[in-house]
């Protein structure tokens, strides 16, 4: 005998019910098939990457620095109360160096992110330019500019 539940329509797109199913299979409002979900995830990514890449940097320079001035800047003695000042200025540089690959990192990670909605655009559809706070500008367009 035939299942009465087999002989009824499923929901139309203006049924609640498919809503609701739509809602859950796009994880309320965020479909991460969608181009311009991919390209954020893939901006974060590449950020988090970067920022990996440049703390180790920023690490293996300091620990050249230090390296540097065991080899280079022994103790003062009384024969040499005062550092070698080459040796001295190629340490500093070593820092600099270092302290200048942290800054950009923190640069970095101060980025705004791309939206997730376009409402907090200013003339999303013509310029697609998000505006921070202070003279950070972060560009970004959900979709490929050709």
């Amino acid at each position: 005998m035939p299942d009465p539940a087999d002989d009824r329509p499923l929901p139309g797109e203006d049924s609640r019910l498919y809503r609701i199913g739509v809602m859950l299979l796009n994880g309320y409002g965020y479909n991460c098939y969608r181009l311009d979900n991919q390209m954020r995830a893939d901006d974060l990514l590449v950020r988090s990457r970067a920022s990996e890449h440049l703390e180790s940097a920023a690490a293996q320079l300091r620990d050249l620095e230090g390296r540097y001035r065991r080899k280079y800047l022994p103790p003062p003695t009384r024969e040499h109360p005062d550092p070698d000042p080459q040796h001295l200025a190629a340490a500093r540089q070593f820092r600099a160096v270092a302290d200048r690959t942290l800054e950009i990192d923190t640069r970095l990670r101060a980025l705004l992110y791309p939206p997730t909605t376009r409402s907090g655009c200013a003339s999303a559809a013509s310029s697609r330019r998000c505006s921070g706070s202070g003279n950070a500008m972060f560009f970004w367009s959900p979709t490929p500019r050709s």
